[in-house]
């Protein structure tokens, strides 16, 4: 999957819980790992706390042509806010 499409699938997926967000997609290389570059997408928006298991949790693994859903600075998450990557 690339980027764009990463970007566009989180934004669904959070449009379909009614959560407003701001997202951004990135490949990471780690082509000097011998491995495939993973596409992380970084959510910054008001979550609950099981956000990754009851919105992303059918999302394939980067190998298996998926992304990573991982939360940006400022991402709150059950009130929580989010100070790092």
């Amino acid at each position: 999957m690339t980027a764009p499409q990463a970007k566009h699938d989180a934004l669904a997926r959070l449009a379909r819980a009614g959560i407003t967000a701001t997202v951004r997609a990135r490949t990471v290389s780690m082509s000097d790992l011998a491995r495939a570059n993973p596409v992380y997408v970084s959510i910054v928006a008001a979550l609950p706390f099981d956000w990754k298991t009851k919105l992303f949790a059918d999302v394939p693994k980067p190998s298996d042509g998926g992304y990573i859903p991982a939360l940006g600075t400022g991402a709150t998450v059950a009130g929580k806010t989010v100070h790092c990557c």
